[in-house]
């Protein structure tokens, strides 16, 4: 049983982080609908010079791998919400798109709709070429389609960028619904498939997503590397977020040594999560299996329990490492929106893989470090095997510094990282916290 002095410090300290967040909250909703990015990239012919040194945002596993999407190839501009999967409209997406992918890539940007939202409505899913960026700047593109179809889908191509765009999913699904009220092809909002490589995923809002809001996975052992970085981003009110890795190590024929949790495995996905806010959200933030490294640094999530359509409730639970996988966080800050007695913050499993049937492996043991970071009592994280979990190999992400207990210090990096994510940020990301 919990004791009373405890809970009532547990109150006292969510009640602060609260307060700050409640100032945040209402100060981005007064907020003036002036773009505070500089430059605004959202106007026909925009500079791609400009364009260029906006790249100076990006960090970690995308800027190492040198991703620079369509920078240097072109300009294709969207100037109406119209989608056909079959013959694009001159001025839509998916025209704009198809003619980068002509060109071998390009930069897409979307004419300033100030005076109202750009919403577009995809039919299918988008394929994305290699080379290519799709900068939303201050237009605010809403781009919505179907549960059972991806919004964008990165398959064997590599140099991507998607920035500044508001994703979400509509409730139609044409392929029926399971027990629990899930579509039967529910697809994620952005798919990054095996093999890819130079991704960056910055500065969007994501909300209902369908199955993940971000997945970047393969069903075969991934071979050559793959690096992307995940920053700035809001996700809210979805289920499960992030699912990274490749899911071979549950198929026994497919599985192979680097499955298990050892020194000598060799690592091929790189992905480094920074400053997102995760925000009525409940699980996979992310979840990473088999041979991945994942850099986890200054996020903030406030997580809520799932329940399905038939009344059962989901996992719930901050960043799971499983089957190899290898999770660093230094300075995340987990805060359940519904104290509970006890939830999960970050944790690996511990247990041996098992045959759980002639075909298929159970999920075995992965590795965790943590660094920093501020948690509620009732949130129990586990290390394991933090001595196989290195640190990244670029020193470009900004650590924040607050310890486990200094709760007025993690609610001003809150507020600093609440201000500066999504589509519509309150304050230019480039600007530091202070």
């Amino acid at each position: 049983m919990i004791g009373l002095q405890t809970r009532i410090r547990l109150r006292w300290r969510a009640g602060l982080l609260a307060a700050a967040l409640t100032l945040v909250f209402t100060s981005i909703a007064s907020a003036q609908n002036a773009c505070p990015l500089t430059p605004d990239l959202s106007r026909s012919g925009a500079d791609e010079a400009v364009i260029a040194r906006d790249l100076g945002a990006m960090h970690g596993f995308a800027k190492l791998a040198g991703t620079t999407g369509g920078n240097g190839r072109g300009t294709f501009v969207v100037s109406n919400g119209s989608d056909n999967p079959t013959s694009p409209a001159a001025g839509s997406l998916r025209a704009a798109i198809e003619a980068a992918r002509q060109a071998g890539g390009g930069i897409i940007v979307f004419e300033n709709a100030s005076a109202s939202n750009l919403n577009i409505t995809l039919q299918d899913q988008i394929r994305v070429p290699s080379n290519t960026t799709i900068d939303g700047g201050c237009a605010r593109v809403s781009v919505s389609g179907r549960e059972d179809i991806s919004l964008f889908r990165l398959d064997g191509v590599e140099n991507v960028i998607i920035r500044r765009l508001r994703m979400r999913k509509t409730t139609e699904c044409q392929a029926g619904r399971d027990e629990d009220g899930v579509c039967l092809l529910e697809q994620d909002a952005v798919f990054v498939k095996a093999p890819v490589d130079k991704v960056w995923i910055a500065q969007n809002t994501f909300s209902q997503c369908g199955d993940g809001c971000v997945d970047i996975a393969a069903v075969d052992p991934v071979t050559q590397v793959m690096r992307a970085t995940v920053a700035f981003n809001r996700f809210q009110s979805h289920n499960k977020v992030m699912l990274i890795g490749d899911i071979s190590c549950l198929t026994i024929a497919k599985a192979v040594p680097d499955c298990l949790l050892s020194a000598s495995a060799e690592l091929t996905i790189f992905v480094t999560i920074e400053r997102n806010a995760f925000v009525n959200t409940t699980q996979r933030h992310p979840k990473a299996v088999s041979r991945t490294y994942i850099h986890s640094s200054g996020n903030v999530l406030f997580t809520a329990p799932y329940t399905y359509a038939n009344g059962r409730v989901g996992s719930n639970y901050g960043m799971l490492a499983a089957s190899g996988a290898r999770i660093l966080s230094e300075y995340d800050i987990i805060r359940p929106l519904q104290i509970q007695r006890e939830s999960m913050g970050i944790y690996a499993l511990t247990e041996p893989r098992q045959a759980i049937s002639a075909t298929t492996y159970s999920e075995g043991p992965a590795a965790t470090r943590i660094v920093g970071g501020n948690f509620l009592r009732s949130v129990t994280n586990v290390q394991n095997a933090p001595a196989l979990v290195a640190d990244p190999p670029y020193s470009d992400v900004v650590k924040p510094k607050f310890g486990s207990n200094n709760v007025f210090a993690a609610g001003r990096h809150a507020q600093c990282v609440l201000a500066r994510v999504g589509h519509e940020p309150q304050v230019d990301p480039s600007v530091a916290c202070r």
